[in-house]
C-alpha cells in the first residue's frame, strides 16, 4: 500500500521529530502517547470511585467525599470521570440509582415508587418519573404494572 503524496510528507516529519506516529511496514500506527500512560495510571482511581459510588449509592454524598476516599482532587475525579466515563461522577451516581430503583421496582416487592425514589435521595418525584422515563422508556408505574402483569401470565 502506498501512501498518497499528500501523506507522505506527514509521515515524513513525524519521524524526522520522532512524533508519536511513524510507520510500521505500509501502515501508520499510533504509539502510546503519554496521555495514554496516564489514562492507564487512572484506573485503579476510577475502579475505587466506581466501587464508592456503588457502596454508598443511598446516601447523601459529594464529589469531594469520593476523591477524599480514593486519594485524588475532585477535579481529579471529574476528569477521570469524563475520559473514561463521558460522564460526570454524579451522573454516574444518578445512573446507579435509576438502576436500583428499576432493580426494586420489578422485584415485586410492595415498595412505592415514591418510597423507591426517595429511599434513593430524589427528592422531586416528577422529576424521578421523567428521568425514569428518559432511561428506560416507560413511567416507573407503567413498568410495575407491566412486570406485574406479565408474572401473573406465567
Amino acid at each position: 500500500m502506498d501512501l498518497s503524496e499528500r501523506e507522505q510528507p506527514l509521515v515524513a516529519r513525524g519521524l524526522a521529530r520522532g512524533s508519536e506516529s511513524g510507520p510500521v511496514g505500509d501502515v501508520a500506527v499510533s504509539k502510546p502517547t503519554a496521555g495514554a500512560a496516564k489514562s492507564l495510571d487512572e484506573q485503579p482511581h476510577l475502579a475505587r470511585a466506581q466501587e464508592y459510588l456503588r457502596s454508598h449509592i443511598y446516601d447523601e454524598i459529594s464529589v469531594d467525599d469520593v476523591a477524599s476516599a480514593i486519594g485524588c482532587t475532585a477535579r481529579n475525579v471529574q476528569l477521570i470521570f469524563r475520559r473514561h466515563l463521558g460522564v460526570t461522577p454524579m451522573r454516574y451516581l444518578k445512573k446507579l440509582r435509576m438502576e436500583d430503583a428499576r432493580r426494586r421496582l420489578l422485584s415485586g416487592a410492595h415498595e412505592t415508587a415514591g418510597r423507591i425514589a426517595t429511599s434513593l435521595g430524589f427528592t422531586n418525584l416528577g422529576r424521578f418519573s421523567r428521568d425514569y422515563r428518559a432511561m428506560f422508556g416507560e413511567l416507573p408505574s407503567s413498568a410495575r404494572k407491566a412486570h406485574e402483569r406479565a408474572r401473573r401470565q406465567k
